[in-house]
């Protein structure tokens, strides 16, 4: 429809330049929703529902993993801390996970050397900090067992 000189009505210009900045702010604000819903889930240790909003959120892998892990599910836990740790390679949980449940199904050797990789990451860790205590403690390192105590205690 044309007014009388050969123009569109204006309404129906606002109404599309309202319904394209609805849309491009909708494009904007939904990804952010969804990453922010994700760390909430991953924050009240609810890992799996954060994998409903970000499937590749690595925490929320990481946490799954460390779960798998403490149930028993080696294998599982082995699969899930590798995804996460591709992506998010500085990830100290899940390389917790993956190093004990390695641990736990025989591969020492990689199990070592995973979780000393993880001990120069994860000062705060405390599981990961008592095991780093008595591995160096085995090996007879003990101004390294007292510097992880140390650093335990201040935790």
């Amino acid at each position: 429809m044309t007014g009388i000189s050969g123009k569109r009505p204006r309404s129906r210009q606002n109404w599309v330049r309202a319904g394209l900045w609805t849309v491009g702010w909708l494009a904007l604000a939904v990804p952010i929703a969804r990453v922010q819903l994700a760390d909430l889930a991953v924050v009240n240790h609810v890992p799996g529902q954060a994998l409903v909003f970000d499937a590749g959120l690595g925490r929320g892998l990481a946490g799954l993993a460390v779960a798998r892990q403490l149930q028993g599910q080696y294998q599982d836990a082995i699969t899930l801390g590798r995804s996460a740790l591709m992506r998010e390679p500085m990830n100290t949980a899940a390389l917790r996970a993956l190093g004990f449940s390695l641990e736990q199904t025989g591969d020492k050797d990689a199990a070592n050397r995973i979780l000393f990789l993880a001990g120069r990451l994860g000062w705060r860790d405390v599981a990961l900090q008592l095991w780093l205590i008595k591995a160096f403690a085995l090996q007879g390192n003990v101004a390294a067992s007292l510097h992880r105590a140390d650093a335990l205690a201040r935790v």
